[in-house]
């Protein structure tokens, strides 16, 4: 352990935390291995709710308001005069992606980096000697880390994946990853796809980046797994397109004879719809029971699964980083279902821990996926029941993980401040 005197300065830039529920589950088991290697100056975005996780002593709590309020015409003005929005723009000139909604997403990263640089620059200066300055998302908050870094300061972050990935859906754009990112020195991907994929269509940071895996808690399940012939199936997520909720209800709707009950944690935007339409398919059909449980927190959502045998959790986004909900289940000993998106075949192994699915797979695949499961041996469920585990405990288990990466932290920042 290293003394409170003897700590160097670390400020972890993130969306809520330790404030609101959208962060908890990620960074709640690392703040306590940050803090025992640094002191620590969080920096929420979050001034609306109150403070959901406990820190440790030696951590000292900021909440900036990103209301740019009166700011708005001066930031307007720097920002299409700044280089790095010309230097943007005439990136997307290049790709022959230019449009409106694309400069204004352009604009309006810039404005709020540089709205967020002035106030995170306060809270530097207060700071004496070099500090590692730590975004957990790749966004404007990792820019303006860039811009208000001093000599002897490392800038790291952690990159998932609505922060990485560029999408046809919704034209998903992801501005300045070729601007501001050159300035960071240390990348953390929490998948290797996720590096790959940067590397691919950014530009090539190999030599200073590293995959680390996220983490979860233990969970122990409070009942024996049965000998049975129907199928139970969990999904654990907000109702948005990339989730394609509606392809669960239309591969339920196929299938006949096999006995499937399905549940349903997680609401918000298309729940209505995605509720209407579940009544629309799946009336009638005597072998499929299903409910929606709407919007939980998350540890209820974990108590309820659980406390409830599940066969699978079953995740078919278009897209995804690396879901949490799929190492939650693997640490319930549940077996996954998943789509090949993100780092998700980097854990799912087929007939091993679970069985993955083509992106765009039609509903016969997954039929047969359930039916190919209802088919197989109790021992042989078992048997993936306990794979599902040990993939958790060898890859997943929180207080290791945190652990590496602060180490890994501490090191790359020794390292640094040597050179």
């Amino acid at each position: 352990m290293v003394s409170f005197q003897n700590k160097k300065t670390l400020i972890l830039i993130t969306q809520s935390f330790p404030f609101g529920l959208t962060e908890s589950s990620f960074l709640k088991e690392e703040i306590k291995s940050l803090a025992k290697y640094f002191n620590v100056h969080i920096v929420s975005r979050n001034v609306k709710d109150i403070q959901y996780v406990n820190v440790p002593d030696n951590v000292i709590l900021h909440r900036y308001n990103a209301h740019l309020n009166y700011h708005i015409l001066t930031l307007f003005v720097d920002s299409i005069f700044s280089k790095s929005f010309i230097k943007e723009v005439f990136k997307i000139i290049g790709r022959h992606k230019l449009s409106i909604s694309r400069i204004k997403v352009c604009l309006r990263v810039q404005m709020r980096t540089l709205h967020f640089a002035k106030y995170l620059n306060e809270i530097r200066n207060n700071i004496n000697g070099p500090v590692v300055l730590y975004s957990y998302w790749n966004e404007y908050a990792c820019f303006a880390a860039s811009i208000v870094k001093k000599y002897g300061d490392f800038v790291v972050c952690r990159l998932h994946g609505g922060d990485l990935y560029e999408l046809d859906i919704n034209d998903r754009y992801q501005p300045y990853k070729c601007v501001y990112n050159n300035n960071v020195d240390w990348f953390s991907f929490i998948s290797q796809k996720g590096l790959s994929y940067f590397c691919k269509n950014y530009f090539d940071v190999t030599n200073k980046a590293s995959v680390n895996y996220l983490g979860v808690s233990e969970h122990d399940i409070t009942y024996c797994f049965t000998e049975r012939n129907d199928i139970r199936i969990v999904s654990f997520s907000y109702v948005r397109d990339i989730k394609r909720i509606d392809r669960i209800i239309d591969t339920l709707s196929c299938i006949h004879g096999l006995k499937v009950h399905w549940t349903h944690i997680g609401a918000r935007y298309l729940y209505d719809q995605i509720v209407e339409y579940a009544k629309q398919k799946l009336s009638g059909k005597d072998n499929i029971d299903y409910q929606f449980l709407g919007e939980m927190k998350n540890e209820d959502a974990l108590n309820y699964i659980s406390n409830h045998e599940f066969d699978f959790l079953i995740n078919v986004s278009s897209t995804e980083g690396m879901p949490m909900t799929m190492m939650e289940a693997f640490s319930m000993s549940i077996p996954v279902i998943g789509t090949k998106v993100g780092g998700v075949p980097e854990v799912v192994k087929p007939n091993y821990n679970g069985y993955l699915l083509d992106v765009d797979f039609q509903e016969e695949e997954l039929v047969k996926v359930l039916t190919t499961y209802a088919n197989l041996t109790y021992t042989r469920k078992i048997e993936m029941r306990m794979n599902a585990r040990d993939t958790w405990k060898s890859t997943f288990y929180d207080v290791v993980n945190y652990e590496n990466f602060t180490k890994l932290l501490v090191n790359k920042f020794n390292q640094y401040e040597v050179k």
